[in-house]
């Protein structure tokens, strides 16, 4: 049985895959939005144990999603994993500091690690 879920934000189905096969190999349940609409309606019918998120999606980028997240109660506490190829945006998000960032390509060891450090002593 898993333990964890990880919502996984990105327009790219080649990088949910990639998240489901790093994911699911530690024991993460995951969840997929390929846009920030879908990513919202998960995050309120479920809060995560942690968010994959990429910044430049349809619909409501990364940043709307970071503001509905530290602007809801429910889901304040859950980290987030930004994962971008524009390294510049970690300068301009007001990220927590159970948040991280990650650039594309991100290794598969990165994206384990990330996963497994936000669960941290839960594991």
């Amino acid at each position: 049985m898993q333990r964890f879920v990880a919502l996984v934000v990105d327009d790219e189905a080649a990088m949910r895959t990639l998240y489901e096969m790093i994911l699911g190999g530690v024991g993460f349940a995951v969840q997929h939005a390929a846009d920030g609409e879908q990513a919202l309606a998960l995050l309120e019918h479920q809060p995560p144990d942690v968010v994959f998120l990429d910044i430049l999606l349809p619909k409501h980028d990364g940043r709307e999603i970071l503001d509905y997240r530290d602007a809801n109660p429910r889901l304040r506490h859950v980290p987030v994993v930004v994962v971008s190829a524009h390294s510049h945006f970690r300068r301009l998000l007001a990220l927590g500091p159970e948040d991280s960032f990650l650039v594309k390509p991100v290794r598969p060891n990165q994206i384990r690690d990330a996963a497994l450090a936000a669960v941290g002593d839960r594991v």
